[in-house]
């Protein structure tokens, strides 16, 4: 599997033998998450790994978290698309390793 076969976002690794595929995401973009999903498809890893946030990791281990959520902060912190994205977001499951960052 050879680097260009993919986007500049996409970096191949190699360490103690092992290929690493390193995939910058912009956590928002539909472009990133088919980006992603294509990388997974054709790489077939054996691990996935993804880099996450305080609040990333948070929402996916507290299914209650954006019952807690004051909006009226959100909204005055301007992270409203920040909070969507995390909401809309799905754990990624995977066969080389794979991280997102």
């Amino acid at each position: 599997m050879t680097e260009q076969q993919f986007s500049q976002n996409v970096r191949h690794l190699e360490y103690q033998g092992k290929h690493i595929y390193l995939v910058g995401t912009a956590h928002i973009s539909q472009k990133s998450v088919e980006e992603v999903n294509y990388v997974i498809d054709t790489l077939k890893p054996d691990t996935v790994c993804v880099e996450l946030d305080q609040l990333r990791y948070e929402t996916l281990v507290d299914d209650q978290r954006f019952r807690k959520l004051d909006l009226f902060q959100i909204i005055r912190e301007k992270k409203v698309l920040f909070v969507m994205a995390n909401w809309c977001s799905r754990p990624i499951s995977g066969g080389s390793v794979l991280c997102l960052v």
